[in-house]
């Protein structure tokens, strides 16, 4: 059901909401992602409901929404889309109950009851220890259109499924993920480096050829993946290892331009830049210690609690690029204060801010955001090209997805 967007979120700068729903009506909306589906926007929501329902985002900006797949048993805490270039996407689902599903997406033809088409995960997986917090897909090398594997973890394992294509109703156009080719314990010797804690993001990054991942205790830990082959060969490649964010969580991840973007329950957003250039060299625990490039502290004030005042977490981070040089990168960070805040990715400035509404009554606890991510421009939009703003998603504590430019 659409709820009014002026009831739901207050502007700042200028800068107004589009439109809101009510995506779950079971807790918060956990996890969110964007792809192309025949050439148009497509998002993907994920909740404690356990469902997974898929958003067409319109020419006017609305949200409409087309289907309600059911992942496994639990939660979907983390979700994963790529896209493909004859027009169907991969959507990947990760759960409360230590599965991986995977649907693929059809656009239906026109006039069909349905636009998308899929009702059961083509494939389903049961290996992670833990809640399968976090998804990231890869390319074999920089410049590559489609992915050829995705990464997932649990506590603390990353698992690598390597992708292959499979024959369609119309194509061969999609993956279908095969038998895990590594798990990667990410254990330290206890007497060069700390032991790791468990392991709540992770990101690719095709541009600079790397997989990085956040831990709970702080710790941030990079692989090079330019003349990987076969994703078991991470168990052999040195990790570069630091304390990005001292005895608080690392929430989020992203590459940008060839520097790493991290953010983490201490409120800090960081630039992290490699030392040593393209490639993590050996060294002390593992690899190289990236330096830190630039940092920004956005959430100045304290989250009231019902007496009790709380630092303002940040719980997102997502990299928008400018589609045209006229316009700043920007990255954009969700705050358990309730606030999406914009900086511009080079420097970490703010460039502006927009605020949930506050709680319905006095005993209800703060909305927060809990999911960000970024609509890909819609097929030979040139419209898009000359817009220097993005298209974000945003889900919140209290089940809403919005969509803001």
């Amino acid at each position: 059901m659409a709820l009014a967007a002026a009831a739901i979120l207050a502007a700042v700068a200028g800068l107004a909401p589009v439109t809101s729903v009510q995506a779950h009506s079971r807790g918060a909306v956990l996890s969110l992602a964007a792809g192309l589906l025949g050439g148009a926007p497509l998002l993907a929501s994920g909740g404690y409901d356990g469902c997974v329902r898929l958003w067409a985002h319109d020419e006017g900006g609305k949200l409409q929404l087309q289907e309600s797949l059911q992942a496994e048993q639990g939660a979907t805490f983390s979700l994963a889309a790529a896209s493909y270039d004859e027009g169907s996407c991969l959507l990947v689902a990760g759960s409360f109950s230590r599965r991986l599903s995977f649907w693929h997406l059809l656009a239906a033809p026109d006039g069909a009851e349905r636009r998308i088409r899929s009702d059961h995960p083509l494939h389903s997986e049961f290996l992670h220890t833990g809640w399968v917090r976090s998804l990231t897909f890869a390319s074999a090398r920089h410049g590559a259109r489609q992915p050829c594997r995705i990464h997932s973890i649990g506590c603390n394992r990353i698992v690598s499924w390597p992708l292959r294509a499979v024959r369609s109703e119309v194509a061969l156009v999609s993956s279908l993920p095969l038998a895990p080719e590594a798990e990667l314990a990410v254990y330290e010797d206890g007497d060069i480096c700390e032991r790791s804690h468990d392991i709540l993001c992770l990101t690719h990054g095709s541009e600079e050829e790397a997989l990085a991942c956040g831990s709970i205790d702080g710790a941030i830990r990079v692989w090079s993946t330019r003349e990987m082959i076969s994703a078991s060969e991470l168990k052999q490649t040195p990790s570069a290892w630091w304390i990005g964010h001292p005895d608080e969580r690392v929430t989020a991840l992203a590459f940008h331009k060839g520097s790493l973007l991290s953010c983490g329950y201490d409120g800090w957003v960081r630039r992290w830049r490699n030392p040593a250039g393209s490639v993590v060299y050996p060294g002390e625990c593992g690899g190289i210690a990236w330096e830190l490039e630039s940092e920004a502290l956005p959430t100045l004030t304290a989250q009231m609690d019902g007496n009790d005042a709380k630092a303002v977490r940040v719980t997102s981070l997502v990299v928008a690029q400018c589609p045209n040089m006229s316009g700043e990168d920007r990255v954009h960070v969700g705050t358990s204060g309730g606030e999406v805040i914009s900086l511009d990715a080079n420097d970490l400035t703010e460039l502006s801010r927009w605020s949930l509404p506050p709680a319905a009554s006095a005993g209800q606890k703060p909305v927060r955001v809990t999911a960000l991510s970024i609509l890909p421009r819609r097929a030979h939009d040139e419209e898009f090209s000359a817009r220097t703003t993005p298209v974000v998603a945003v889900g919140d504590s209290a089940g809403c997805v919005h969509i803001l430019t």
